[in-house]
């Protein structure tokens, strides 16, 4: 078993791009989607999970020769949050999770091995409620990145409905909850929302 289900999000309208699905816009002659999945697939002790909804028969079709398991949410359309929720209750018995958007086109393995290791190296009970997150500081300003990395016992909560990862306040809220991993990487923290932003990652 690996020690570490990574759930994949792939199921957004990607609203602010305009008609484009930017998970299927290419960088480097790559789909965004496939170009995520490839990074994560090469991650040791990580199976991939993608979490796929509008466009499910496009994006799945990106996905295609990878060891990457596909399921489809059938509740895309209320929101990430259902998507998170979907791929978690499919983590089974993974002492760890991490939920990665799909969107990340700078994230790197030594990004995801980087925040792995700061999660193991503050809670290494899988029965222990962690959640790690990756973090900046500009102008005094703190910026959350992505991906989050959480316990069996987090996940369940998530699952559960009683954490919502997707809360700008629950650093804050929930210190006894959040391990802060602060890095300077653009990988947590540069994604692909608006067609600027695409032509910034493509240049």
């Amino acid at each position: 078993m690996a020690d570490v289900a990574a759930i994949l999000l792939a199921a957004g309208f990607s609203h602010r791009m305009g008609r484009a699905n930017k998970l299927l816009l290419e960088i480097d002659g790559v789909a965004l989607l496939r170009r995520t999945a490839e990074m994560l697939v090469s991650v040791p002790g990580v199976r991939v999970t993608a979490v796929l909804g509008h466009d499910a028969e496009q994006t799945g079709a990106v996905l295609a020769g990878l060891d990457v398991q596909l399921t489809v949410n059938p509740n895309y359309a209320e929101g990430q949050r259902s998507s998170v929720f979907h791929g978690l209750s499919m983590a089974h018995e993974a002492p760890v999770s991490m939920v990665v958007p799909a969107d990340l086109p700078l994230l790197c393995v030594d990004d995801c091995l980087a925040l792995l290791d700061a999660h193991t190296g503050v809670r290494t009970s899988a029965n222990s409620a962690a959640v790690t997150m990756p973090v900046r500081y500009r102008d005094d300003d703190m910026q959350r990145g992505n991906p989050v990395v959480l316990s069996r016992a987090a996940r369940q909560d998530v699952v559960r409905g009683g954490v919502n990862l997707g809360c700008r306040g629950l650093i804050e809220r929930r210190p006894d909850l959040v391990n802060v991993f602060e890095s300077d990487s653009d990988g947590y923290f540069v994604d692909i929302d608006t067609p600027q932003s695409y032509r910034d990652a493509a240049r």
